[in-house]
């Protein structure tokens, strides 16, 4: 019979207690509610796994939802005999178990696929919590939430929700390894917690240990000892810290190092060569520390190296061999620094590089040999420096580039064989310069060339055949110039054309065949200009056009889209906002000025 829900369980002795659990045993139990189980475990006996494997679901779903479960002993109980009695359920039903009750899972019953995929999306949800709800959970289960051993994947342990690294922590962490004679161990991840100490010993005997992932931390300083002994490790994450400097030795015979992040920190100097030896280190990330100045010989020993990112620093200059010993080099970062001056040799023998981004600095001037063994070179970014100029053939080793980004300067004027020989060119912005004309065969080797932005310049005149040689051309931005007048036939080549941007100059009128080989053209923006009349056949080649923008021009208010016609159905016309124009009247096929004198509604 039910257990009445005003027993008093403290009164039950030990030897009441067993007979109790053997009679339920010999019974179904399946009479018992959440509350009897409650009042009936409160004996603060740990009950039996022969007990708990006669429940079923319903009961251990009442059971678990109840807030007067004591703890922590009973639940714990309760939940390992669930777990157990689980892996006869689902995979679903298991991982909803987890995630709904949150439960300590035992790791070293981990041994099969389906319960390495459980824990693997239980660590994501832990992942959520606050901290607080971390730690309030660690301490209330006395255990380390997170450290999973994962023996059918990559041998991976996952350390979350600490605040410290304690020496329990270390030792378990120890013992698991110590379970294979080879070292069991080849990934430790420790990220995203709130440590500021590492203990000496944390990594002390991983012999087979591979990555290391100790980023989103807050360490000041790490122990010296820390890789000591590490021969296989491949990969180790310090990014998103605090340090303000490296111990001396810090990597010292880590022969097998290939990849290597100490992104985001505080880092001012690298003394002493700290990358000393790594001979086959492939990437270095140092980006977003506060480096000034490089040691001349730092990078000398790294000759497998593929990437360097030295981005969102303080450099403001570099040795003329900084960079001379990394041939295999692929990737150059160096922008958002404070360079002023790049010596004339600063790339010789960097023959693999494939791209290099030196933009957001302070450049004035760039060498006319800077480039010339960058033959394999495919970016190139020089965006926000100062420079106002460039060599006739500054360029022209580049026979492998395919995005050129010369934005953001003081560019007054670009020689008419600037771009001579890119024939592989794709993007190419000259946006945000002081460029008032464009020589006409200026982009006359450009064949391949997908996108052109010339924005943001004091440009009035574009000759007509400027894009003649650009046949797949898809995007092409002219805005925020002084563009008064288009020729009718300066578009006529470019049939694949996608987007073009014309708003923010001084156009008055467009020719009727201004557009009328653009059938490609899915974007056009007319607006902020000083068009006066449109015809309503302006648009009518334009069959796969989406979008049109005419708004703040001196176009008549009372204008609707209706009036064009051949627009598909779908096109987005904007035409709100125009400025009132008297003078101006339509017509059913036109729009016509009536002695308007010309300048006298330009925008200031």
């Amino acid at each position: 019979m039910p257990i009445p829900l005003n027993f008093n369980t403290s009164a039950i002795s030990p030897s009441v207690f067993e007979i109790y659990e053997s009679f339920l045993l010999n019974s179904t139990a399946s009479f018992l509610t959440g509350q009897e189980i409650v009042l009936f475990s409160s004996v603060n006996k740990t009950i039996s796994h022969a007990f708990t494997k006669s429940l079923s679901a319903p009961i251990w779903q009442g059971i678990l939802q109840t807030e007067q479960l004591p703890l922590p002993k009973t639940r714990v109980e309760l939940s390992k005999a669930y777990y157990k009695k689980s892996k006869l359920e689902s995979l679903e039903n298991q991982l909803k178990f987890l995630k709904n009750y949150k439960l300590v899972v035992d790791v070293a019953s981990v041994d099969t696929a389906r319960e390495v995929a459980i824990l693997k999306e239980y660590s994501k949800e832990f992942s959520l919590w606050s901290i607080s709800q971390k730690q309030a959970f660690l301490d209330h289960w006395n255990t380390v939430i997170g450290l999973h051993q994962l023996r059918e994947t990559a041998n991976e342990y996952l350390l979350t929700g600490l605040t410290a690294i304690t020496p329990q922590i270390v030792n378990r962490l120890h013992t698991l390894n110590q379970r294979n004679p080879r070292g069991l161990i080849e990934y430790l991840s420790i990220t995203e917690n709130h440590l500021q100490v590492l203990p000496d010993n944390l990594l002390t005997g991983l012999t087979n240990l591979k990555a290391v992932n100790l980023a989103d931390n807050q360490l000041p300083v790490l122990p010296a000892n820390l890789f000591t002994g590490l021969r296989n490790l491949q990969a180790i994450n310090l990014s998103d810290n605090l340090l303000s400097e490296l111990p001396p030795f810090l990597f010292f015979k880590l022969a097998s190092l290939r990849k290597l992040s100490l992104r985001n920190n505080r880092i001012q100097t690298l003394n002493n060569n700290p990358f000393k030896g790594l001979s086959l280190l492939q990437e270095l990330n140092l980006k977003g520390n506060e480096i000034e100045s490089l040691e001349n010989d730092l990078f000398h020993d790294l000759v497998r190296l593929q990437k360097l990112n030295l981005g969102l620093n303080k450099l403001k200059r570099l040795h003329q061999d900084q960079f001379h010993k990394l041939y295999a080099l692929e990737k150059l970062y160096l922008y958002f620094n404070q360079l002023e001056i790049l010596d004339p040799f600063q790339f010789r023998r960097l023959s693999a590089l494939k791209k290099l981004l030196i933009n957001n600095n302070a450049i004035l001037h760039i060498g006319p040999n800077l480039f010339y063994d960058l033959y394999k070179l495919e970016v190139l970014d020089l965006s926000g420096n100062r420079i106002k100029a460039f060599d006739a053939n500054q360029f022209q080793s580049l026979l492998a580039l395919e995005e050129l980004i010369l934005s953001s300067n003081h560019i007054k004027s670009l020689h008419p064989q600037q771009f001579k020989h890119l024939r592989d060119l794709r993007i190419l912005h000259i946006n945000s310069n002081y460029l008032k004309t464009l020589a006409v065969q200026l982009f006359a080797d450009l064949s391949s060339l997908q996108e052109l932005n010339i924005s943001e310049n004091t440009i009035s005149i574009l000759e007509r055949n400027l894009f003649n040689n650009m046949k797949d051309l898809q995007k092409l931005y002219l805005s925020d110039n002084y563009i008064e007048n288009l020729h009718p036939k300066l578009f006529c080549a470019l049939k694949n054309l996608q987007e073009l941007a014309l708003n923010n100059n001084k156009i008055q009128t467009l020719a009727l065949e201004l557009f009328s080989r653009l059938q490609a053209l899915t974007v056009l923006s007319l607006n902020n200009n000083e068009l006066f009349c449109v015809h309503t056949l302006q648009f009518k080649d334009l069959k796969n056009l989406e979008v049109l923008l005419l708004q703040e021009n001196y176009l008549e208010p009372s204008l609707r889209r209706s009036f064009f016609i051949g627009l598909n159905k779908s096109c987005s016309v904007s035409l709100e906002s125009q400025i009132p124009l008297n003078g101006l009247k339509l017509y059913s096929n036109t729009a016509m000025e009536v002695d308007t004198p010309k300048n006298v509604y330009k925008k200031s």
